[in-house]
């Protein structure tokens, strides 16, 4: 069975084309395709894995769809460009950008990360580090660039989709099908407090049904409702 780190590196070439851009620092590539369970696994200290690609990759994305709904909406106040972001930015959006791409195959994980490859969180966390890999190689034009070429349609319809309560509506689901209530509890939150990042769960009759983060509280909530009513297949 041929190693994950070989198997991307003889197919490096067509994860370029699927991307649309050809490295001039191929070490990147690599580098955002690398998780850190494959450097554990095989004890590799010598290869760097993908957090902190993926750190900056998240930044560099809130700061090109911010860019994009301050100009597309002009009069629109702070609050709604901020809900509008965390749509186009959350766990759940990010990952379906990563199943479009079809390239969740070539992370290089190990063994026992490989049967989570479809979890949202990893592709999630893999589609950030690529677009951190595309601007420390080719500039934030480029970046955006990519971002564009191939998710606009998919941006401007989540865009015009209604609003959706998600709290509300997972709320309202668990109360008529089990008379109780659900509950998001605070798992842990990282970061400096200009950046914080919360991580919260949401429990259905002490069950996890879903996971999120976000800047708030309030948008990992929004999160991990969404991922739950997923689970729960009450989308229409």
């Amino acid at each position: 069975m041929m190693d994950s780190l070989d198997f991307f590196r003889k197919n490096q070439s067509i994860i370029e084309e699927q991307l649309g851009h050809t490295f001039a620092n191929p070490t990147l590539l690599e580098a955002a395709f690398l998780h850190k369970s494959y450097c554990n696994e095989q004890k590799r200290n010598d290869l760097e894995h993908n957090e902190r690609l993926e750190f900056l990759g998240d930044a560099i994305l809130n700061m090109i769809v911010s860019d994009f709904l301050y100009k597309r909406f002009p009069t629109g106040p702070e609050g709604q460009l901020s809900e509008l972001r965390a749509r186009l930015v959350e766990t759940t959006t990010l990952s379906k950008h990563m199943e479009k791409l079809n390239l969740i195959n070539f992370l290089i994980a190990g063994q026992g990360e490989k049967k989570n490859l479809r979890k949202e969180s990893i592709q999630a966390n893999l589609f950030e580090a690529i677009l951190g890999a595309i601007y420390l190689d080719s500039g934030l034009m480029t970046a955006r660039k990519f971002l564009f070429a191939h998710f606009e349609e998919d941006m401007v319809a989540l865009l015009t989709a209604p609003s959706r309560n998600w709290k509300a509506i997972l709320q309202d689901y668990v109360q008529r099908k089990l008379q109780s209530k659900p509950e998001y509890v605070l798992n842990h939150e990282e970061g400096p407090d200009h950046e914080k990042v919360f991580h919260i769960t949401v429990l259905i009759e002490g069950e996890v049904a879903g996971k999120g983060q976000g800047p708030s509280k309030k948008e990992a909530e929004r999160e991990a409702a969404s991922v739950a009513i997923q689970k729960l297949g009450l989308l229409t």
